[in-house]
């Protein structure tokens, strides 16, 4: 059975010494913290100072035509590649039709359904209470019966 004297930690026969920070010794931690530093930096500066890349302008896709020193493209034109693409400019076209609009395509029944919540909204915050006394009680219900 280990036996904890002072600072001193005895466990069959062996007296390990711990001082005031415990077994963890801060000076070789932090010198292999600083060697790494270091040896990151040494790596940095040699695969990245003094070299740059140069490369063309990219215009999201676009080619340019006519005078191409002064490269021109108009905020709309980004989406004409996408627009040209066999079935992703289909949808596309779909989609600024409105086809995909959720609103608009559960505007008639959601409206029926939007028009009673907003009748069953008054502002009585008594009433917002009992709503969810009653969703309690159902929740506990619900799990009463199958548990």
């Amino acid at each position: 059975m280990p036996e904890i004297t002072g600072t001193n930690v005895a466990m069959a026969g062996n007296v390990i010494e711990a001082g005031d920070l415990g077994l963890w010794a801060p000076a070789p931690a932090t010198i292999l913290i600083l060697l790494g530093m270091f040896g990151g930096i040494m790596f940095y500066l040699i695969g990245h100072v003094g070299r740059t890349r140069v490369t063309k302008t990219f215009l999201g896709g676009e080619t340019t035509f006519g005078d191409t020193s002064k490269p021109h493209l108009s905020p709309t034109d980004y989406y004409r590649t996408v627009e040209d693409m066999p079935c992703v400019g289909q949808v596309l076209k779909d989609g600024q039709t409105g086809a995909f609009d959720v609103y608009r395509l559960g505007g008639r029944y959601g409206l029926v359904f939007v028009e009673t919540l907003r009748r069953l909204h008054t502002g009585v915050l008594s009433l917002y209470a009992s709503w969810c006394l009653v969703g309690v009680v159902v929740i506990c219900i619900y799990l009463m019966a199958v548990l």
